[in-house]
């Protein structure tokens, strides 16, 4: 600001006395407003999609530069800020709910510096769940899973789901694979339909894999019981 140089100049004996006092009140008088960065709610990064988030400040003297205050790493993987503009951009390549820190800096003579925290969460690339709960027959243990790409790419997703018995012999009761676009749910995938399972306990497992072979990414999740499946009869 014009005004606030030259009454530097002409004052700086002044305001070498009577110090930092001087200097704030001097800015209130000018109508210069405390450097502030504009809060915001997390925000949510697709793990395949470009995102942006615009940061924003205001107060200050002249233009703004920004830094992470807890480095590159702070931010989720894939992104990255321009200092100049403020601008968080990028593809997430990870899943997690990332916290860090952000500096704005002012062109002030001294400078001004304000920092606020941040967060952006990334969902899981792959979820599954269980659309019917495992449920024991006599022969079998029958139920249905689907499975959400939570990504903003196409992949080949594979699912198996199968049930280990006490001594950790494994008896597949399903197995799929189909392409799944993207931020889309898998058809219902039934298992345990006309098999017949050996007298034992089982613990289910369920798994689903999704490569995305453009991107060379593989992505996996997994869903167990936690209670055992007892087949009585052969």
């Amino acid at each position: 600001m014009q005004t606030r140089v030259i009454a530097s100049r002409q004052c700086r004996f002044w305001l070498a006395a009577c110090g930092l006092w001087c200097v704030t009140a001097l800015g209130t008088a000018w109508g210069e407003r405390p450097l502030s960065i504009v809060p915001t709610p997390p925000a949510t990064a697709v793990i395949g999609r470009a995102f942006h988030q615009q940061l924003t400040a205001t107060g200050g003297v002249g233009s703004y530069s920004w830094r992470v205050v807890d480095g590159p790493g702070g931010l989720p993987p894939g992104l990255q800020l321009n200092p100049k503009l403020g601008l968080i951009f990028g593809i997430a390549s990870a899943a997690g709910s990332f916290s860090f820190r952000m500096a704005v800096t002012d062109s002030g003579d001294p400078a001004d510096t304000n920092i606020k925290t941040f967060i952006i969460d990334v969902p899981d690339a792959l979820i599954l769940d269980w659309k019917q709960a495992p449920r024991a027959g006599k022969e079998s243990v029958t139920g249905s899973v689907v499975v959400s790409n939570q990504t903003g790419n196409a992949m080949d997703l594979t699912v198996v789901i199968v049930a280990v018995n006490e001594v950790g012999k494994a008896f597949a009761l399903a197995e799929q694979h189909f392409p799944l676009g993207p931020e889309a749910d898998s058809p219902v995938i039934s298992f345990g339909t006309n098999f017949v399972l050996p007298f034992g306990k089982y613990t289910l497992h369920a798994d689903a894999v999704g490569e995305v072979a453009s991107e060379g990414q593989i992505y996996r999740t997994r869903k167990q019981t936690a209670d055992d499946f007892v087949i009585k009869q052969q």
